[in-house]
């Protein structure tokens, strides 16, 4: 028979094999589909971790045989390898233990939102394995959720002690190359306690303590109850209030991340111009001074181009608004390929786009210009309509002068530009 913890699914008892997997979304254990042999290429890419696939007319000693693999693992968290929550609760209500460790990574939130679950995940199997690794043997370890982890202990064990050895462990070196990561431990030793969740309840008191205690220590639920009775204190009602403190602290961790994020984003957008691509007006307006002051400071010549697309107004009237938009997202792509990497561009207004060459003289910046405006040139652009029409830019090039501001930069750019408008267009002033 098979292990409760894992599920047969047969495909011939199900419209499709869709059909089939969506069953599986409600089903918490492992579970081994039975298929037919065509059906194998639409089951294998969205099988689940842990779960497996034969054919449903392999020989039933097989079966069985891959039931047995997969009931063993069933019972293991497949990130950290220890117990999995139900296996753990399982095996500690059976047998109550002398001891329970709740062990909780320190502020692992804020480390998920700063690096990623990628990293959070790596992390969090280094944690596992040191923990697992300071166990005793007569010891098991399991992930209760998320980043929380417990310890079950038989008598002849100091709970204490190896309370301080799985610190250690953690302490020994960084969790990750990412930075260090510590652990608070809340531990109990059963005296009263008649049942599972009364051990955990405890521990889990005594955890709470710990991180209300500044974190990165271990709180012993005997201590901790001697401390306040000797204060004449209520253990419940500071409980609630440590619980309360770490909860607090938690939430402004996520609400200030999560701020932190929302406003990053928002100056990202204000900074990239929407149609384009390109930094937008604001950018530029906040960078270019910053840029002039930079090549003062090194010594370095700084220049621009100052690019207008012409007879633009032609394109919007003869082929309509969003044939104008679709020239201006293309002809800033071809901008942007012609540029060198150190080079950036910015939608300057409407048509006018401005070109930030470091590290450049005003001769070389002409070259590169020029380079640019044959991009442009080089090949017709499509209409909303697929039709082709063609397009140039004119471009004024400046490079920056002693003591000239961002303002006076753009404005001797802006009359190198009418000239190229007024010498005929399509060239490079």
């Amino acid at each position: 028979m098979a292990d409760p913890g894992v599920v047969v699914l047969s495909s011939e008892d199900y419209g499709s094999i869709d059909d089939m997997l969506i069953a599986r979304q409600v089903i918490s254990a492992l579970v081994l589909y039975r298929v037919l042999a065509g059906e194998l290429d639409a089951v294998l890419p969205r099988l689940r971790e842990g779960d497996d696939v034969c054919l449903a007319d392999d020989p039933q000693v097989l079966v069985e045989h891959r039931l047995r693999v997969m009931a063993h693992r069933a019972g293991i968290d497949p990130m950290t390898g220890m117990l999995d929550r139900v296996s753990f609760v399982h095996a500690a209500s059976a047998e109550l233990p002398a001891a329970l460790l709740a062990i909780n990574l320190d502020r692992f939130k804020r480390f998920n939102d700063q690096h990623g679950h990628m990293l959070g995940d790596e992390l969090l199997r280094e944690a596992a394995s040191r923990i697992r690794s300071a166990v005793p043997r007569d010891g098991y370890a399991g992930r209760i959720s998320g980043d929380l982890f417990a310890v079950a202990l038989p008598a002849h064990h100091d709970p204490r002690r190896v309370a301080l050895a799985i610190q250690a462990a953690i302490r020994a070196r960084p969790l990750h190359a990412t930075g260090t990561t510590t652990i608070s431990i809340g531990v109990v030793a059963r005296t009263t306690e008649t049942r599972y969740d009364e051990l955990l309840s405890h521990a889990d008191g005594a955890l709470y303590a710990a991180k209300a205690r500044g974190r990165d220590r271990i709180v012993d639920h005997a201590d901790r109850e001697r401390e306040v009775r000797e204060r004449d204190g209520d253990l419940e009602l500071e409980g609630f209030e440590e619980m309360t403190r770490v909860l607090a602290e938690r939430v402004f961790d996520v609400i200030t991340e999560r701020g932190r994020r929302v406003f990053q984003g928002l100056r990202e957008q204000a900074d990239l111009d929407a149609l384009t691509g390109l930094a937008a007006r604001r950018y530029l307006d906040r960078r270019l001074p910053f840029e002039i002051e930079r090549a003062r400071d090194r010594g370095r010549p700084l220049s621009l181009g100052l690019l207008d697309i012409d007879h633009f107004g032609l394109v919007n009237k003869d082929h309509g608004w969003p044939s104008g938009d679709k020239v201006l997202a293309a002809a800033a792509a071809r901008i942007r390929d012609a540029l060198r990497a150190s080079d950036w561009a910015a939608r300057y207004g409407g048509e006018e786009f401005c070109i930030v060459l470091e590290g450049v003289d005003g001769e070389a910046a002409r070259a590169v210009l020029e380079r640019v405006r044959a991009a442009v040139a080089s090949k017709p652009f499509m209409t909303t309509h697929d039709e082709a029409i063609a397009i140039t830019v004119s471009i004024g090039c400046v490079e920056l002068q002693p003591d000239e501001t961002a303002a006076q930069l753009l404005e001797r750019a802006s009359t190198r530009l009418l000239i190229a408008k007024r010498d005929g267009r399509d060239r490079v002033r």
